[in-house]
């Protein structure tokens, strides 16, 4: 929905699979799970924004996310005493609010500020620090980010920015200093976008909950994609290009004594062609790796390499064919 200096965004959406099938393009919040690679996850997710033009050259944002992840099914392992591991149910309830300003100071340039809120239930949260698991579980996050800078337009198509800031987090439960977290926040991106395909690079530092089930803590993250119609000539437009790589390190922490490092790297090459507007036919490569290091139980290392094809749809009235490569979460 719009209007002449409104303009409102709704989306809906969710997901079904299994750890070991997913994707570098698929919700981030499917995360590889060390404890747990075979399990079963769904989730679903609302995303709600509103943006309007106070004048000719200031703007005000609003956005609302709520994402719910689910274990469908789970592997049998034993937890410390008689508690086992295996889980089904919610995982994680995250809502995310932003609220965001806008200013042109020139045709080219404009100042932004961000404040980004983050809330967060976790019913079933596993503290590897003893050597054996133990659902620390119900885990509550909260957290509040204000981020500042600028972006510039260095071409028509090819735009940048960057903002930095800090994050307040609420104590764990078993900190004696009740102190709330204080740990920097920054965000760099640059991208290209014309017509027909567009190709970005996203660096970021904040507090986060990378893998719900092992807490929250600070995360560093690189994403690069490119997606788009790689040749817009005759039969050629049919065919869509998805391409992403992402790096990412997380200390995550479940007690004030106890942190485990998640260095994660993975990449997707994926090929669409369309048969009509809606329907498609889908393949490519995933790979994934995954490293561990901490106090206590430490996963061993996860290596994979995953090729698939399948069909695929969209339900979409945009004209931008690039609208056709149906993955979400792209840093855009």
């Amino acid at each position: 929905m719009s209007g002449p200096r409104s303009q409102g965004i709704f989306a809906v959406g969710g997901t079904i699979g299994t750890l070991a099938a997913r994707r570098a393009t698929d919700p981030r919040m499917a995360a590889i799970d060390p404890t747990s690679v075979n399990r079963t996850y769904a989730s679903t997710a609302l995303e709600t924004a509103w943006l309007h033009a106070l004048t000719a050259t200031t703007r005000i944002g609003t956005g609302l996310s709520t994402t719910a992840l689910f274990t469908v099914d789970d592997q049998d392992q034993s937890l410390a005493g008689d508690q086992s591991l295996r889980h089904r149910g919610l995982d994680q309830l995250l809502v995310n609010a932003e609220f965001g300003v806008e200013h042109d100071l020139t045709l080219r340039l404009r100042a932004e500020g961000l404040v980004r809120l983050l809330h967060a239930e976790q019913p079933f949260v596993l503290d590897l620090s003893t050597g054996t698991p133990r659902n620390v579980g119900p885990f509550r996050t909260d957290a509040a980010t204000v981020l500042a800078g600028a972006a510039y337009d260095i071409t028509e198509h090819f735009q940048a920015d960057a903002r930095a800031g800090a994050s307040v987090s609420r104590a764990l439960p078993d900190d004696p200093d009740q102190t709330p977290n204080l740990d920097p926040a920054a965000l760099v991106r640059a991208s290209y976008d014309d017509e027909r395909r567009r190709v970005s690079m996203a660096a970021s530092y904040q507090y986060a909950a990378a893998v719900p089930r092992l807490g929250a803590g600070p995360t560093a993250g690189l994403l690069l994609s490119a997606y788009g119609l790689p040749y817009d000539q005759g039969g050629w437009r049919q065919l869509n290009l998805l391409a992403m790589a992402a790096v990412d390190q997380s200390d995550s922490r479940t007690t004030a004594s106890s942190s485990l490092r998640v260095r994660n790297a993975s990449a997707t090459a994926a090929l669409r062609w369309s048969i009509d507007r809606r329907f498609g036919v889908i393949g490519g490569v995933d790979v994934r790796a995954s490293r561990f290091a901490g106090t206590g139980l430490v996963p061993a290392d996860f290596d994979r390499t995953l090729v698939f094809v399948g069909l695929s749809y969209v339900e979409t009235n945009a004209r931008d064919e690039r609208t056709l490569i149906p993955f979400g979460d792209l840093p855009l």
